[in-house]
């Protein structure tokens, strides 16, 4: 039986968005068709989104909390940069899968390409087509699941070994063996649980963000859905919503330091494709893929930074001129060249300074 329920969390008078119901509609509709029997699936709403989900009502409304500052903070980083845009119309519907299971059993329903490639983990989506994003709570998926596994198998061990706290006991990690004493040990298992919860906790926030950042701009104007974009726009908008926020505002407006480390080791290892080479390359391209993102980032938030009137016009274009699912790298190039000097090396070679100077 596949069961529905709803909920609405309070909203301001006034703001909060009509539902798009043939849009959850056809969500449910999907859901019924791939999932389990009995499985339910709930419905939490938010000013600007449908929250679909099958787990706890705490990872919905958590989830909800955080694309509602996402997409006030989106916004706000499109009106300060200068990137035209339009407010939304309609409630946003994103999909929260308990498990990875119920997540990954969907998405191939979904016609989501699900090859890693890269050993790139999975961890939600957005699909133009259906105009859904979907996750899954990350301490339900089996990477986090198995080294929890692993962490409970040590504390066992450890458990077993005769004698009290002071009891030497020797331990083999990634750089090597070493002896600390029973209880030593014992508190560094709790202290990895506690390191392996934030670590998930940030990866749920990460991956939501980042989703939620490609949702946000199939909507708001910046990218038009049956389109095909240049990699480096799509994902480096994205990557840009990526760090977590401060009490000042949101990581939009931060240096991204996971993806400034990734692009730093890829320079180092030669993988980088420079500025033709990135702008040129296709949507769907997936070799060294994290590079890719890396690089996506660092290109964006520098036009952003630096040029963030010649961006905004180059974005305008992108979304204003015919709408084809066909992709051609000298014609990328052209219109990008059309907006941004690209005459001899100026431009990367600030490119590259400006990457240098970020800490």
């Amino acid at each position: 039986m596949f069961a529905v329920l709803l909920g609405a969390a309070p909203a301001a008078a006034g703001k909060e968005l009509p539902r798009d119901e043939a849009g959850v509609a056809r969500a449910l509709k999907t859901l019924a068709e791939v999932s389990g029997p009995g499985e339910s699936f709930e419905v939490w709403e938010t000013e600007h989104y449908c929250i679909l989900y099958n787990g706890e009502k705490e990872i919905a409304i958590q989830r909800g909390h955080l694309l509602e500052k996402l997409q006030r903070h989106y916004f706000l980083f499109l009106r300060h940069v200068g990137i035209e845009h339009r407010p939304l119309e309609l409630k946003l519907v994103a999909l929260v899968f308990d498990h990875q299971d119920d997540f990954l059993r969907y998405a191939q329903a979904d016609g989501f390409a699900l090859g890693a490639g890269d050993h790139v983990y999975i961890e939600g989506y957005y699909s133009s087509g259906t105009n859904r994003a979907a996750f899954f709570n990350q301490q339900r998926g089996g990477a986090y699941e198995r080294t929890k596994e692993a962490m409970i198998r040590l504390a066992e061990s450890l458990e077993q070994i005769p004698g009290g706290k002071d009891t030497p006991v020797k331990i083999i990690g990634p750089e090597g063996p070493r002896w600390t004493t029973k209880g030593e040990a014992a508190r560094e298992l709790v202290e990895m649980k506690k390191e392996l919860i934030a670590t998930f906790e940030n990866e749920n926030r990460v991956v939501t963000q980042h989703e939620g950042a490609h949702q946000l701009a199939f909507n708001a104007g910046l990218q038009r859905r049956g389109a095909a974009y240049p990699f480096w726009v799509s994902e480096g908008l994205a990557c840009t919503f990526e760090s977590p926020g401060t009490r000042k505002g949101f990581g939009a407006f931060r240096v991204n330091g996971a993806r400034l480390e990734q692009y730093r080791d890829a320079q180092q290892r030669g993988t980088v494709k420079g500025l033709r080479g990135l702008v040129t390359l296709p949507p769907e391209s997936r070799e060294n893929v994290l590079d890719l993102y890396a690089e996506s980032w660092a290109l964006f938030f520098f036009l952003a930074k630096t040029r963030p009137k010649e961006l905004s016009a180059y974005l305008k274009d992108l979304a204003a001129r015919e709408r084809t699912a066909e992709f051609d790298g000298e014609a990328e190039w052209a219109l990008f060249a059309r907006h941004f000097d690209v005459q001899g090396d100026k431009l990367e070679n600030e490119w590259q300074l400006f990457l240098r100077r970020l800490k």
